[in-house]
């Protein structure tokens, strides 16, 4: 005798008594295949983009393509809280660049490890008031090494915040700049 297979499941019943409704979860089965897929949480970026929060947010950014300069532009900054992280891939002394959108500006430091010290030295670089663009240039202004880290977060209307770590050689200056506004 077989018993019949209950199709649908409708409610869950946890062991505090608590209930979910299983029906009104937001979350499709392609949303879920791809939150668990770890191969999603990485996506290369080897030519100029437009950052997208839908495909970029919460990933590594893994910047390669070295040979020639490579933009990449950030949403508008709402204050929505998402977070984007550019890691080096490929060293690119034609530059990386990060730029806002509009009005936005950046608030933060990147530390970077100097080879132009003896003995090597980190050192801090914090963003001006104006600062909208990240340079990194595979020498002097960071992006020398593979692994070096970008974080920039949608903090508030118009505002970023920004830290990383990155390597530079020679006689290192500051990745910021304003180019946008």
């Amino acid at each position: 005798m077989s018993l019949p297979v209950q199709k649908r499941i409708k409610t869950l019943e946890l062991t505090d008594s608590t209930n979910v409704d299983l029906a009104n979860l937001a979350a499709t089965a392609a949303e879920l295949n791809n939150a668990c897929d770890v191969s999603a949480r990485m996506v290369a970026i080897d030519v100029s983009t437009s950052i997208v929060q839908a495909t970029h947010e919460g990933k590594t950014l893994l910047m390669g393509g070295a040979g020639s300069a490579r933009t990449h532009t950030l949403p508008a900054a709402t204050g929505s809280g998402a977070c984007y992280r550019f890691v080096v891939g490929a060293v690119n002394t034609s530059n990386y660049l990060i730029k806002v959108t509009g009005n936005d500006v950046m608030h933060g430091n990147i530390i970077t490890n100097s080879t132009g010290d003896t003995p090597d030295l980190a050192h801090p670089w914090p963003t001006a008031n104006d600062s909208d663009t990240i340079t990194l240039n595979g020498t002097t202004t960071g992006g020398a090494a593979i692994g070096d880290f970008i974080q920039l977060q949608d903090v508030a209307a118009d505002k970023w915040a920004v830290f990383g770590v990155t390597s530079s050689s020679g006689t290192e200056a500051t990745p910021f700049s304003a180019t946008v506004s």
